[in-house]
């Protein structure tokens, strides 16, 4: 099991020439025309972006998703035929949409979060694809999210509030990008069969016959119950028929839920005419038709007849998402009625003002704002200007999604919640050689149990693991955990042993080494031995690590550092000291180029100081009692093993309740859905 996850990550179970698979996971095939429309978004971008890539979506109606968007789709309860599309891909997108929130249900939280579990334990690249993160409320789905999502490759998202979602949820890796929603980029992606009926452009009004009225989109839904905001709806609806002869053209998005909708508001108008109540007049009894103008509600089935319908619209009262992005990519000037922080968003980005939120919306809001658009105030070019630069941002998702795809896939394993690249001594010498040659500055770090745990109670630390570009199996119980979970790694490659290993073979690159760490005087003497040991090793310089208290002593360093013309520079200032100090002085560019690999007491033991465990324990994995013999100070550092192994287990259980959950769905068909 443990190979089979490796050879996914390395690219070796990949069959040569065959084409990239991208399995999509999303809320596909229920009717719903703004998620269709999101799919259509992302399939037209990743054809541009992986030209020759294969798409499959995950549905609740593959034959429907199939015949719209001409891909290949698989039946959302069918688990195993998930798990076997999700076994032959190159990349598992969740997106885009509002997925991963818990407000709608907890249920369909859990399922696409446990899609992800899938994908990352079969080894595949995940990328959170232009989602709408949140709210998160649960306290499990909260650490379920958390935990998930901190193991993706790539993050995008439609807007600022999922970014300070991701946030307060602990996400902290990978870094996550705002884009936009895939739909703002859907008007010039579908091969030209969206957006280009009845309008003349973005900036521009719609064609229609000499005469007649102007055309109001209404995109209602229903929304707890209430009933406040139909009313409203439809009073100023029948006020534009009257005033502009407006015809009314109705938009159910999501299938077989917003047509009753529509209905109540039709039902609702013919109730204010007959009372008179739309104008506040005594009722005549008389109907519709008494009123200039007319409605009408199509039924378009595809995202691309919905885009037809809009393209053809003055205005748009919209509470679906999708219909109002629908309509500012075609100019047709919004007016939104917020259900949801997301029309919120949306509004802000779009900088429209909206009518109201669904509680406390009156008729004559929206009918102000929809009387200036319609007695000519414009909009449309304010809106152009805005979508095509989120037209731009909406392919963004599609060209990071090409990058993961293409992007070498180190052998790196994540089953104990941080990344171990599973390469033996030989390997990693190679790996610290590239480094040191590339431009820019490199940091390798050497993770043992003590580590494992410190960054379980550190988010520095673990941030600084996993923005390591190197990162090794330093003692028996890392190397014991990971294959304990599935996930072995050839060999041990601690720290001490692989200085030793890139000292011996940099003689023959040509580059200068650097020693930094210990007592004054004891990195120099781990020089003079060093040398002796490999005669002809190019030594650039050596500081001691007691430079923290002395207030140049940091600057001073650095100096050092940048005047000798090493390329690899081993720092002992005891982990994870050494570690986060090289990671911070990275981060402001204060560090010369080169590859920093730190090394913990390695030269305490290199100058003769200190001595290390007989090579018997070692390969005993007993390295741990002896230095607890030798120095009893360390006892409470000692005490860090027992929690890591309580860890180890506890991760075991924890995978094994995910294969169990899915056993679950299966078995019942998911039901749960």
């Amino acid at each position: 099991m443990g190979e089979a996850r490796q050879a996914h990550r390395t690219g070796a179970g990949m069959v040569p020439g065959k084409p990239r698979r991208i399995v999509i996971s999303g809320y596909y095939g229920f009717g719903n025309l703004g998620d269709e429309a999101v799919l259509s978004a992302m399939v037209s971008h990743l054809r541009e972006a992986l030209p020759g890539a294969e798409t499959v979506a995950i549905s609740g109606d593959p034959g429907y998703t199939e015949s719209t968007h001409k891909i290949r789709a698989v039946h959302r309860s069918k688990i195993r035929d998930v798990i076997r599309e999700l076994d032959a891909s190159s990349l598992l997108l969740s997106g885009g949409g509002g997925l991963l929130q818990d407000v709608t249900s907890s249920r369909s939280l859990l399922y696409y979060l446990a899609i992800i579990a899938a994908g990352l334990c079969l080894g595949k690249p995940v990328m959170v694809y232009a989602q709408g993160i949140g709210p998160v409320n649960g306290r499990l789905d909260r650490i379920l999210t958390r935990f998930l999502l901190n193991r993706v490759d790539a993050i995008t998202v439609r807007d600022e509030e999922s970014i300070e979602a991701l946030r307060s949820l602990g996400v902290t890796r990978p870094p996550i990008m705002l884009t936009a929603d895939p739909v703002f980029g859907l008007v010039a992606g579908c091969d030209g069969n969206v957006g280009t009926g009845g309008s003349a452009g973005p900036g521009a009004p719609p064609r229609r016959e000499t005469g007649d009225g102007p055309r109001v989109g209404i995109a209602p839904r229903e929304w707890k119950g209430l009933k406040g905001y139909k009313q409203a709806i439809a009073a100023a609806a029948v006020r534009l028929m009257r005033d502009f002869g407006a015809t009314i053209v109705f938009l159910p998005f999501h299938r077989g839920k917003d047509e009753a909708t529509c209905r109540e508001i039709m039902d609702l108008m013919q109730a204010s005419i007959t009372s008179g109540s739309y104008e506040g007049q005594p009722g005549r009894g008389e109907g519709l038709s008494s009123v200039h103008g007319k409605v009408i509600c199509p039924a378009p089935s595809s995202p691309y007849e919905m885009f037809e319908e809009i393209s053809g619209l003055d205005l748009m009262i919209g509470m679906r998402l999708h219909a109002l992005i629908m309509a500012a990519c075609c100019g047709v000037p919004l007016v939104p009625v917020s259900y949801d922080p997301k029309v919120d968003a949306l509004a802000r980005r779009l900088d429209v003002r909206k009518a109201g939120n669904v509680g406390t919306v009156t008729a004559d809001a929206i009918y102000e704002l929809a009387s200036r658009v319609l007695a000519g105030a414009g909009g449309r070019e304010h809106l152009a200007s805005k979508t095509q630069s989120l037209a731009l941002l909406a392919r963004k998702s599609a060209e990071i999604a090409a990058q993961v795809v293409g992007r070498e896939r180190p052998t790196r394993v994540d089953a104990l919640g941080l990344p171990v690249d599973a390469v033996d001594m030989a390997r990693a010498t190679d790996r610290v050689r590239e480094l040191a040659m590339r431009k820019g500055v490199a940091q390798v770090v050497t993770v043992n149990a003590e580590i494992a745990v410190a960054s379980r109670r550190d988010p520095e630390l673990l941030q600084v693991i996993r923005s390591a570009d190197l990162v090794t199996a330093d003692g028996a119980g890392v190397v014991w955990a990971l294959d304990f979970l599935g996930s072995p790694v050839p060999e041990r490659v601690a720290g001490y042993d692989l200085m030793l290993s890139v000292l011996e073979a940099s003689r023959g690159w040509g580059i200068g080494v650097y020693l930094l760490g210990a007592a004054p005087g004891v990195a120099e003497a781990a020089k003079e031995r060093l040398e002796a040991r490999f005669p002809g090793l190019k030594f650039a310089g050596t500081h001691h690590g007691y430079f923290f208290n002395d207030p140049g002593g940091e600057k001073e360093v650095l100096d050092s550092l940048r005047s000798s013309g090493a390329r690899i520079f081993f720092v002992a200032l005891g982990a994870p000291r050494q570690e986060k100090w090289i990671a911070r002085m990275r981060s402001r560019g204060l560090l010369p180029e080169g590859v920093y690999i730190g090394v913990g007491g390695a030269l305490d033991v290199a100058s003769g100081l200190k001595k290390r465990a007989p090579l018997w324990m070692q390969k005993a994995g007993l390295e741990w009692l002896y230095r607890l013999v030798t120095d009893p100070s360390r006892i409470g550092r000692a005490l860090s093993l027992p929690r890591f192994v309580l860890w180890v287990v506890g991760m075991r259980f924890v995978r094994s309740f995910f294969r169990l959950f899915f056993n679950v769905l299966e078995t019942k068909s998911c039901r749960v859905l």
